[in-house]
């Protein structure tokens, strides 16, 4: 899908799905990323990762190959994009620039309670 935005066109959303050792996983991942994009640069990376992967081996890699864009991910019990669903891997969605206009995110403290927490990211928001 592309659509048109400002006059300029925008590729749909990327979509990857790796699995195996994350020295193996992650490059494939971002290869897939950076091929469903083309040549528009990501605003936002989204990933969910299969509970085996250290964080660090994951959200580095991601940072690094798309340094315009924010990345965010979590642990899973398993992992989905809107397309797929696997278990012990990783997946990942890339909105590209154009599609992604402004993002914001709040922290919530749950040391107090959840609902407190989430109260007060939002209210931050």
């Amino acid at each position: 899908m592309t659509s048109m935005s400002a006059g300029t066109s925008v590729t749909s959303v990327a979509r990857a799905q790796a699995s195996g050792e994350a020295a193996q996983a992650v490059p494939e991942l971002i290869a897939e990323l950076r091929a469903g994009l083309g040549q528009v640069a990501a605003a936002a990376v989204l990933y969910f990762a299969s509970t085996r992967f250290h964080p660090d081996e994951v959200v580095g890699p991601l940072a690094a190959a798309f340094p315009e864009a924010a990345v965010i991910g979590c642990s899973t019990a398993g992992e989905f994009t809107d397309a797929r669903t696997t278990t012990g891997g990783i997946t990942a969605v890339a909105l590209p620039q154009g599609i992604v206009g402004t993002a914001t995110a709040a922290l919530g403290d749950l040391s107090q309670g959840v609902s407190a927490g989430v109260t007060a990211a939002i209210e931050q928001v």
